[in-house]
């Protein structure tokens, strides 16, 4: 890792089974990974938004595979950390 990328404040992990990030979310917009999510408010809440017009708001936040869902934060920047799991192959 080199001296600007652990100044920055941002951290992504990355393993086979996981991804973890934390900095900044950017804009508000509609997502729909195909992995489970986990959002996390660094400071401030989150408004979870969903397609079908439902609404959440918490410094905590957990969103199913393939939802289509906007996030947004009390913050500006928008600041998270977010944690992506796949889910387990039924094959194995």
């Amino acid at each position: 890792m080199d001296d600007r990328a652990r100044h920055s404040g941002h951290l992504m992990l990355i393993t086979p089974e996981r991804v973890f990030y934390a900095g900044l979310l950017g804009r508000p917009r509609e997502r729909c990974p195909g992995a489970f999510h986990v959002y996390v408010a660094l400071r401030g809440g989150l408004w979870l938004t969903t397609a079908d017009g439902r609404e959440a708001y918490g410094e905590l936040v957990a969103v199913a595979p393939n939802m289509r869902h906007t996030i947004a934060s009390d913050m500006t920047p928008i600041e998270y950390a977010s944690g992506q799991m796949k889910r387990p192959d039924a094959r194995k």
